[in-house]
């Protein structure tokens, strides 16, 4: 591959400001290149076909921030020229969540809202939600725990590290577990409310499909149901209807106890994103107030590694459906699988954060988690690059 010198590279700049009839073409050789700069040889010019050909006049967009700046002498020319042949000019045939990120600020259905008894302004703040499972086959949760004091002072502990939201769950969602009835998961889950509720006004929901569940919970304390099976059991949206609890529309194929082999795909953000507008147009259809929406992905229910990481990747086109988004990557199997690491590993917290933090900056603003304390930390940081908070 031949090598441009910097007064070729300061003429294909000049092409890319305008100067589109007179483009430049690339000497045939390196030892060219070096004659030309020795003797002082102006670059060829040839037609801007060659240029297009080349990919040249995409790839001088991103040499810097401006065209005015596009080229300096504080970059090195071989730099450069990497810059230009290998990373760039293949930019064109990437697929468009293998392209730059950028941050995204979605436009939101009542950003500033009330939850139970706290204010929240998602436009402005990212909310770190504790998880406290009373269950006896959570694979993911470190903490959890059958007896109540200790969910009730895994919660208050969580609340001491930053969390504003509590998420109470009685029952796993995996498939490989004994059937569990309405009535067993209703004395599991109601006793750990009634002790949280005890610490203040912490935001508190509980992640259950059933409906029987959600109204006890309801009289028990709680503020909001996270519904991992998308409103689709009988009778719960117009539970929530008629409570005027807030609910997480979240995706999944088959919903908590169900095993759905080898789930497929064609496009699986498309398709999540359009479940998710169907869910939240059949929740507002059954008299559920938008300002009570929150939608959530279902990072790894139903989906494998590579769907985890697709909806990571491109997250704002969840986002960008305009409720709150809330993501629960926690020590999911896609973080434990791209990282290599076992069930337990100190890595997954900090791929955790990782997950977390790429979602946030493409619009998520609820990040459910096992580990508080790291997440607040990475989250209050996030606030601040993002700006968020002088919005």
């Amino acid at each position: 591959m031949a090598v441009p010198t910097d007064h070729q590279v300061r003429a294909l700049a000049r092409c890319e400001r305008g100067f589109h009839r007179r483009t430049v073409a690339w000497p045939r050789s390196t030892r060219s290149v070096r004659n030309s700069a020795k003797r002082g040889r102006r670059p060829v010019t040839t037609g801007r076909a060659v240029l297009l050909r080349l990919g040249v006049l995409r790839s001088i967009s991103l040499l810097a921030a401006s065209r005015q700046q596009a080229v300096t002498k504080v970059i090195p020319i071989g730099l450069r020229v990497r810059w230009l042949f290998r990373g760039i000019a293949a930019d064109r045939t990437l697929p468009k969540e293998r392209k730059l990120m950028q941050a995204y600020y979605p436009e939101l259905v009542a950003p500033v809202r009330w939850i139970g008894r706290r204010e929240f302004d998602f436009a402005r703040h990212i909310v770190v939600m504790g998880i406290v499972n009373r269950t006896p086959n959570s694979g993911l949760d470190p903490n959890r725990s059958m007896e109540v004091g200790e969910a009730v002072a895994r919660a208050e502990q969580a609340l001491r590290e930053g969390a504003e939201w509590i998420d109470v769950g009685g029952r796993a969602f995996r498939s490989d577990q004994p059937p569990l009835s309405a009535a067993e998961e209703i004395d599991r889950v109601v006793p750990v409310i009634r002790g949280i509720r005890e610490l203040g006004d912490v935001v508190i929901s509980v992640d259950t499909h059933l409906p029987e569940v959600a109204e006890a919970s309801h009289k028990a304390g709680a503020d909001l149901i996270n519904d991992t099976h998308g409103l689709r059991s009988p009778g719960m949206a117009e539970l929530i209807a008629e409570t005027g609890m807030s609910v997480v529309i979240t995706h999944s194929l088959g919903g908590p106890g169900e095993k759905v082999e080898r789930p497929a795909y064609g496009d699986v953000v498309s398709e999540v994103a359009a479940f998710l507008r169907q869910r939240a147009d059949y929740a507002v259809g059954s008299g559920i107030d938008p300002e009570k929406i929150i939608i959530d992905p279902g990072h790894d229910l139903n989906k494998n590694t590579q769907h985890s990481n697709a909806l990571t990747r491109r997250l704002r086109e969840i986002t960008a459906i305009g409720y709150p988004t809330l993501v629960a990557c926690s020590n999911k199997h896609f973080i434990r699988e791209s990282l290599g690491a076992q069930r337990g590993a100190d890595e997954l917290r900090i791929g955790t954060i990782a997950a977390n933090t790429m979602c946030v900056y493409q619009g998520a603003r609820i990040v459910r988690v096992h580990d508080v304390a790291g997440n607040v930390a990475a989250m209050s940081t996030a606030e601040r690059v993002l700006g968020l908070t002088e919005r």
